[in-house]
């Protein structure tokens, strides 16, 4: 199925659009609840020790880092702080840089500078 057709379908039928994100969301959820039982309860993997077969479990730690940042953006977004001299040699001021989906809007050092003197 071409892309166009698929966007003529959504855009021209109510009821395939409904049902196309109501599968979309199912999807989804299955691919959330698989990251999640990969990242907590692990996955059995075959490993070879002196020519014997083993199973050992091993868990996901991106799964887990994903899933964390996901249920709770605001705990575990990305972010970085950067410590700028002031251009007159005095005082230090900190800028926050945030992930670019959160759009929040950043002072110059500048305007920074001006709110907060010292």
């Amino acid at each position: 199925m071409r892309f166009e057709s698929l966007m003529s379908w959504l855009e021209g039928d109510p009821d395939y659009r409904k049902q196309f994100e109501q599968s979309r969301k199912r999807i989804v959820q299955l691919l959330e609840d698989e990251a999640l039982r990969r990242a907590v309860e692990g996955v059995e993997k075959p490993i070879s020790v002196n020519g014997e077969t083993k199973i050992i479990r091993e868990y996901s730690d991106t799964l887990l880092i994903f899933l964390l940042k996901g249920a709770a953006p605001e705990k575990y977004r990305d972010r970085y702080e950067h410590a700028l001299g002031a251009p007159d040699g005095g005082g230090v001021t900190k800028i926050e840089i945030v992930r670019v989906a959160e759009q929040r809007e950043i002072d110059t050092p500048a305007q920074q500078l001006a709110k907060h003197p010292n």
